[in-house]
């Protein structure tokens, strides 16, 4: 590994690559069932393609904090581009996509033992949810503990690109709550919405 990089710079190109993971589903999804066609294209006109290989290949060793910043930003615009693209005068189609975001969490959750507890889920779920950058400081942790961690996202880190498309980031929200209850699954955890943006889970 390059002197120049970190572990912290690995977690973050691969919550950045997570995330990437969910766009490309919502466009296979979209082009299986037949609902726009070109979006991808268009996607990738509009904001470019997330760049493949390892982190030591392809990032800028000059600035790699800029650089991961950049495509935090690049695989936000698209998943919100392509979500509010699909569900414009078409609302029904968010059953099919929030089936996709339950799908990657389940997927994502599955080599947690079952006996883990709400810190270690918590924690495990972070690994794989991209919430800017570390410094962003975009989620506030209200409460942890082995039986309970409530956390906030404070901020406008994603409803940046929601309104920049003038769309509504409540169903950035309400995708994330879906992964979040995929990647629960058959775990005796107990998972439920505060607020617009306050989360809990909770066990006992």
């Amino acid at each position: 590994m390059s002197a120049f990089l970190g572990p912290i710079h690995e977690w973050m190109y691969q919550k950045i690559k997570e995330q990437e993971s969910l766009v490309q589903a919502v466009l296979t999804l979209s082009e299986s069932q037949g609902w726009k066609e070109g979006l991808r294209q268009e996607i990738n006109e509009k904001y470019g393609e997330l760049e493949q290989g390892s982190l030591e290949e392809i990032v800028d060793e000059t600035n790699i904090h800029g650089w991961l910043n950049e495509h935090v930003a690049c695989v936000e615009s698209r998943l919100a581009y392509a979500v509010i693209q699909l569900l414009c005068g078409h609302e029904e189609r968010i059953k099919d996509i929030l089936s996709v975001f339950y799908k990657d969490g389940q997927e994502k959750g599955a080599s947690l033992p079952p006996e883990s507890d709400c810190t270690q889920i918590y924690t495990k779920m972070t690994d794989s949810l991209l919430d800017g950058m570390p410094c962003d400081s975009a989620v506030e942790v209200q409460a942890e503990s082995q039986d309970e961690v409530v956390w906030n996202y404070v901020g406008n880190i994603h409803e940046t690109y929601w309104k920049a498309l003038d769309a509504d980031a409540a169903v950035f929200y309400r995708l994330r709550a879906e992964w979040v209850k995929g990647f629960l699954f058959q775990k005796p955890v107990l998972f439920e919405q505060l607020g617009n943006r306050t989360f809990r889970i909770s066990r006992g």
